[in-house]
């Protein structure tokens, strides 16, 4: 019987008949088309049973395909004739190792014993066999592989069904022979292979060779095969690795083109690779004086710093430890002249986001499909600046935060290192981690603005856990609006007097050095959820006028650990928001204070017209540097609401825009001198 074959592509057509080898069956070809009402996957349903052999595979797919079956079987192997060598071989195990180990769906089944995973060398076929517990049959002859690609129309793919029992008989027949002559199993206890090479021996290549007392066949080169392995496969730099251990234990092919494995060849590549793993970590040991690396896995809620994996449940006194030594830090403040509750407040602050920050790469990653493009650093700002004079403690807040996270401070990146050349190498080498630039000028923060606008390519490239920056500063006197939008601007005022700051290096080191970071590791198991419900809103599409806001999760999250542990909450801890930290009032602090200073030292240059709603500021009085630098700062750090005009040496703004921001009435019943000390004024 002719019937014309439609589905997946490119099909068979005008085929009568199949004849497997020394066998004469007639086969019946179904017919499917790709319809509205008919998927690719629905050749799959209405079965029990399933075994499939398959050049290689995509781990989810196998997983949605076995969700329509009781029970299964699968093989895959890399085909002999475009596997390179022995290396590749083991490449491709190890790769479906981790796929298996790592599936706790399919897990479950092989611990249940419905499912069963192979893989060899020595097949390239792709076969799919399927049976129902009332006898029907089906199989699936294909050039598509067990992957989405090939199943969801991805690719143009061949496929031939067949419906009758003689044909399942004979492929099953040729499954039960691959599985039983050329596959080695991955079972319930398979291990991701390690980097030092200490379960090399539980890798299904090497498993028969580690217990057996005579060399064992693991791989045997075609003859005249030498084109076909020319082809590259996803396992090819893997294997790069494997071929160095292999060339250094001596294992090689003979002169009849086999290799032979033996239980102390294997010794000898563990001895290598662990030996290889040590020099590896010496290496990062010293890339992290300026690259570390903190880790999240959403998937098993899990973290890890410089390759150490964190217990996210440490003992509840070791959290209270952290929390005391951390209240008594920040109540140091109180030694400070000036407004002593605002520094409080900014160090929380500095705090809060740097707690935050090993998230915001994920949250700027998911964030951009429901914004415009280039606002994501509008919410999540990957960068700080602590501005203010010497001795005000903005180094050391960043520095006892990182102690507090990763119980050490990490190495500071030099200011010099801050330029569009060598920047963009810590932005994709640091990861998860607030790095601190000490000291930057105003020579170095030219770059900001390019560098700041220059983070396209880690959303592109899909960087998931990226660093953030915090730059300290006693220049910074007026960040752009181009800059300010996208960067966290704090400015400290407050400042001790050289003497008394010496003074106090020994006791702030004491007390830093009792903390550990069991607060923190805390922090990030009640932050976890949080913010993977912050990431699926906005999968969701977020909702009008949604600000997805993860400082006020973060402030939350910490007071919360702290009543937990019976800790009354700081009254400069607030719960914080998004406009604490990159609000128009928060960015034009440096501006109102520096009017504020103006009238204090020179209220005659100030004139009010409240018919016209203008605050007029005389700058001709001043001199000529201080003109320059009270313009260029009212200029960049205004919030526009203020409508600030400038004309020679005269600059004019909205009164009643400026009065919201220092937040002093202005009462009708005073005289001119009066109501102006009102406007601006502090408490």
């Amino acid at each position: 019987m002719k019937k014309k074959i439609s589905g997946l592509g490119d099909l068979f057509s005008d085929v009568e008949e199949i004849s497997p080898p020394d066998k004469k069956i007639s086969v019946t070809f179904a017919e499917y088309k790709r319809t509205e009402s008919v998927e690719p996957e629905d050749l799959f349903k209405g079965f029990n049973e399933l075994r499939a052999v398959t050049f290689s595979a995509g781990i989810n797919q196998v997983e949605h395909f076995m969700k329509f079956f009781e029970r299964g079987e699968v093989i895959i192997g890399s085909p002999q004739q475009i596997t390179a060598d022995f290396a590749e071989m083991i490449a491709l195990q190890e790769s479906a190792v981790d796929y298996v180990s790592e599936n706790s769906f399919l897990q479950k089944m092989i611990a249940e014993k419905k499912f069963k995973f192979y893989v060899t060398c020595r097949v390239h076929a792709k076969i799919y066999l399927m049976k129902s517990n009332d006898g029907r049959c089906r199989v699936i002859l294909s050039s598509a592989n067990f992957s989405a690609n090939a199943w969801q129309m991805r690719q143009k793919e061949n496929f031939v069904v067949m419906d009758e029992p003689e044909a399942y008989e004979y492929y099953l027949n040729v499954f039960e022979e691959l599985r039983k002559n050329s596959s080695d199993e991955i079972g319930i206890d398979a291990r991701t292979l390690k980097e030092d090479g200490t379960n090399l021996e539980d890798l299904p290549a090497t498993k028969e060779a580690a217990h057996s007392k005579t060399a064992v066949v693991v791989y045997e080169q075609p003859p005249d095969s030498k084109e076909e392995t020319e082809y590259l496969f996803a396992q090819r730099k893997t294997a790069e690795k494997f071929r160095e251990v292999l060339k250094a234990a001596g294992v090689h092919p003979n002169e009849e083109g086999k290799i032979l494995l033996t239980a102390d060849k294997i010794i000898r590549m563990k001895k290598i690779m662990r030996n290889a793993h040590e020099e590896n970590l010496a290496r990062k040991k010293n890339k992290t004086v300026v690259m570390p690396e903190l880790l999240l896995d959403f998937e098993k809620r899990r973290v890890t710093f410089n390759d150490e994996l964190w217990n996210l449940e440490p003992p509840a006194e070791e959290i209270r430890n952290d929390i005391k030594n951390l209240i008594d830090y920040i109540n140091r403040a109180e030694i400070f002249p000036g407004d002593v509750i605002q520094l409080k407040a900014i160090y929380w602050k500095v705090i809060l986001y740097m707690f935050a920050s090993p998230f915001f790469a994920r949250l700027r990653y998911f964030y951009k499909d429901i914004v415009p493009a280039n606002s994501t650093g509008k919410v999540f700002p990957m960068y700080m600046i602590l501005r203010g004079g010497t001795h005000g403690g903005k180094s050391l807040i960043v520095e006892t935060t990182q102690r507090l996270m990763f119980n050490r401070t990490l190495p500071l990146i030099p200011a010099n290192r801050f330029s569009t050349k060598y920047f963009p190498d810590y932005k994709l080498g640091v990861k998860g981690c607030p790095m601190l630039i000490d000291d930057i000028t105003n020579a170095n923060l030219k770059y900001m603005k390019d560098i700041v606008k220059d983070d396209y390519i880690l959303i592109n490239e899909k960087i998931l856990d990226h660093g953030t920056f915090i730059f300290t500063s006693n220049d910074a006197e007026q960040v752009k609006p181009e800059v300010s939008k996208r960067v966290v601007v704090f400015t400290i005022n407050n400042r001790l007097n050289a003497d008394v700051a010496n003074r106090q290096d020994a006791s702030i080191k004491k007390l830093r050095d009792e903390m550990h970071n069991a607060l923190y590791r805390a922090y990030l198991k009640k932050i976890f959820p949080a913010v993977e419900e912050l990431i699926n809103e906005m999968i969701r599409g977020g909702r009008e006028n949604w600000l997805p806001d993860i400082f006020k999760i973060s402030s939350e999250t910490l007071t919360e650990i702290f009543r937990e542990h019976g800790f009354e909450v700081p009254c400069e801890l607030k719960i914080f928001s998004w406009t604490d930290f990159l609000g128009e009032e928060i960015k034009s602090k440096q501006a109102v204070g520096t009017i504020e200073n103006l009238f204090e030292f020179s209220p005659q240059i100030f004139s009010v017209n409240e018919g016209k709603d203008r605050l007029t500021i005389d700058l001709s009085r001043l001199d000529q540097k201080t003109q320059q630098k009270v313009s260029d700062i009212l200029e960049a750090e205004l919030p526009p609401s203020t409508e600030r005009i400038r004309v020679g040496n005269i600059v004019t703004m909205k009164l009643s825009e400026i009065k919201k921001f220092a937040r002093l009435p202005l009462s009708d019943d005073k005289n001119f001198l009066q109501k102006i000390f009102s406007l601006f004024s502090r408490k």
